[in-house]
């Protein structure tokens, strides 16, 4: 199975993308989620993923941000 981050600051989303069907069809799983983008970081430097979903604009840090430094 596949673990996936998700980094949204919505909490309703939260609950959406956790019911989505999708995930268990294809073999993932929502393993994390963070609430911004340093939370985001902090789980990535301690456990390891297969995919980050990200919400591109929220507080503290953005997805773009997020992003470049999973890139680097």
């Amino acid at each position: 199975m596949y673990k996936i981050l998700l980094v949204e600051d919505d909490m309703a989303l939260h609950y959406v993308y956790k019911k989505m069907k999708i995930w268990s069809e294809n073999d993932f799983c929502i393993r994390k989620i963070a609430s911004n983008g340093k939370e985001a970081l902090e789980m990535l430097e301690n456990d390891e993923f297969d995919m980050v979903v990200t919400d591109l604009r929220m507080p503290e840090m953005d997805g773009y941000e997020v992003a470049e430094f999973i890139r680097k």
